[in-house]
């Protein structure tokens, strides 16, 4: 009897289970053990980005504010580190770029990380981790950069996690509406 044997995975996929081997669920979250330097070190092909998690007090609990990428899927505003400023000022440098908060206070240390894959222009996806700022919104703006690219709208952070695509946001924000 012939025993069927897995297709063979790709290089994108391999890496992916490679990483997610590497982490740990810490009080629900997903994130490494290292730290984000370690992940950062030893993963290839792989994208870092800053998010932030927009958030403010309801009586209800927490609510999230998401916005809609290019491809119409919800997401948080995220972008690339920023040469000679700190995670939390590229958190909140897109967070205005891309959802009009203008004030905000950010929690010193980050929340959680998550992995997700990014299409590049020539249409390959390229696995990467968001390294993600919880930032509570003292001040929104609708005139901002990116207002006519981007929907954003407030949810509450159970809603935001059904609405998210990528697992590990998903857990992130599940996390995050049980604190």
């Amino acid at each position: 009897m012939a025993v069927q044997m897995p297709p063979p995975k790709g290089p994108i996929a391999q890496r992916k289970e490679q990483l997610e081997q590497r982490l740990v669920t810490l009080r629900g979250v997903k994130t490494t053990t290292k730290g984000w330097g370690k992940l950062a070190a030893h993963a290839d092909p792989l994208y870092h980005q800053i998010g932030a998690l927009c958030w403010q007090p309801t009586p209800a609990g927490p609510q999230v504010l998401l916005v809609s990428a290019t491809s119409g899927r919800w997401i948080i505003p995220k972008g690339w580190a920023l040469p000679g400023k700190s995670p939390i000022d590229a958190a909140l440098a897109e967070a205005w770029e891309e959802a009009g908060v203008k004030k905000a206070k950010a929690q010193p240390r980050s929340i959680g990380h998550y992995m997700g894959t990014k299409r590049t222009l020539g249409g390959d996806e390229v696995l990467g981790a968001v390294q993600v700022y919880a930032l509570r919104v003292r001040k929104l703006l609708d005139d901002y950069p990116e207002a006519d690219r981007r929907q954003r709208q407030w949810f509450s952070a159970a809603e935001a996690a059904a609405l998210v695509d990528e697992d590990g946001l998903r857990d992130l924000l599940i996390a995050f509406a049980a604190t």
